[in-house]
C-alpha cells in the first residue's frame, strides 16, 4: 500500500497550515518554535489509523502464512509506536476553524515546507473503504510501510480538511523547527482584539511572520484573510477594547 497506490501523489504545497486552539501548550510551543506530534489514539476519528486483516490471497507456504498472521497480531499494536503532525492546504477553510481553532478564536499558524521538519509531510488518502491488509501485503512489506500506510488513510467525510501528515515512528513528543519556518500567523475572526495583539508579539519574539485576521467574506458563508500589521492590531485593541483603568 504504498503513497503510489492509494493515489496520495499530489505535490507538497509551498505552504501548510495549522489550526488550533490557544491552549497554554501552543502558547508555549508558538514561543519555542516547537512542534507537537500526537498519538494516534488520541484522534478524534474513531476509525483514523484502523483497519481489518483479511484472509485472503495465496501464500507460498504454511510458513509464510503463520509469519503473515503473527505479523498481523503485531500491527495491532502499531498506533501506540507512531506520532503525527496534521496540517490543512489552506487557511480559510470554515470548518477546520470550528472544529480546531476553537469556534474561530484560536488561530492557524502557516509554515514553509521547505524547511524542516514540514517537507517530510505526506497527503492524507481518502476513501469510502475501509482500509484492510490481506497476507500478501504482509509477507511483501515492511511494518515500517505497511503501518506509514494506514497513518495516511481516512474516510471520504473528511476530504474537506485536505489533510497533510508528518508521522514519526516514535511515541507523542515534540520537535523544534527554525523560527523562519513560520512564515504566517491567522487571527481567527471571533478572536478578541488584546488576545490578537498577545499572540502576534509572541510570535515576533524570534522571528517576523505575517499577520492575517480572518473577516467574513461579505457576500455568504465564505471567510477571507486580510493582512494586518502589529500597529494595526494595536489600535484596534485600543478603539475596540480600551483598557479598564478605575
Amino acid at each position: 500500500m504504498s503513497n503510489e497506490q492509494l493515489g496520495t501523489t499530489r505535490p507538497l504545497p509551498p505552504r501548510l497550515y495549522k489550526y488550533q486552539s490557544l491552549s497554554p501548550e501552543v502558547l508555549l510551543g508558538l514561543l519555542d518554535r516547537s512542534l507537537w506530534f500526537s498519538a494516534p489514539l488520541d484522534f478524534n476519528d474513531p476509525f483514523d489509523c484502523r483497519y481489518r486483516v483479511v484472509a485472503e490471497g495465496p501464500s507460498r507456504s504454511q510458513m509464510t502464512l503463520e509469519r503473515a498472521k503473527l505479523k498481523a497480531d503485531e500491527l495491532l499494536e502499531f498506533p501506540k509506536t507512531r506520532s503525527v503532525a496534521c496540517f490543512s492546504e489552506t487557511p480559510d477553510n470554515l470548518l477546520l476553524w470550528s472544529h480546531y481553532a476553537a469556534s474561530h478564536t484560536g488561530v492557524c499558524l502557516e509554515f514553509d515546507t521547505k524547511s524542516a521538519p514540514f517537507k517530510d509531510a505526506q497527503p492524507v488518502s481518502y476513501t469510502d473503504s475501509f482500509p484492510t491488509v490481506d497476507y500478501p501485503s504482509l509477507e511483501a512489506q515492511t511494518d515500517d510501510q505497511l503501518c506509514d500506510s494506514l497513518v495516511l488513510q481516512k474516510a471520504e467525510s473528511w476530504s474537506y480538511e485536505l489533510e497533510w501528515r508528518i508521522v514519526r515512528r516514535e511515541a507523542a513528543h515534540s520537535e523544534e523547527y527554525l523560527p523562519r519556518a513560520l512564515t504566517g500567523v491567522y487571527f481567527g475572526l471571533a478572536q478578541p482584539y488584546r488576545k490578537r495583539l498577545s499572540i502576534a508579539q509572541l510570535a515576533m519574539t524570534r522571528s517576523s511572520p505575517e499577520l492575517y485576521e480572518m473577516k467574513h467574506d461579505g457576500s455568504g458563508f465564505g471567510i477571507v484573510r486580510e493582512h494586518v500589521d502589529l500597529d494595526g492590531i494595536k489600535q484596534m485593541a485600543e478603539e475596540l477594547e480600551p483598557r479598564n483603568t478605575c
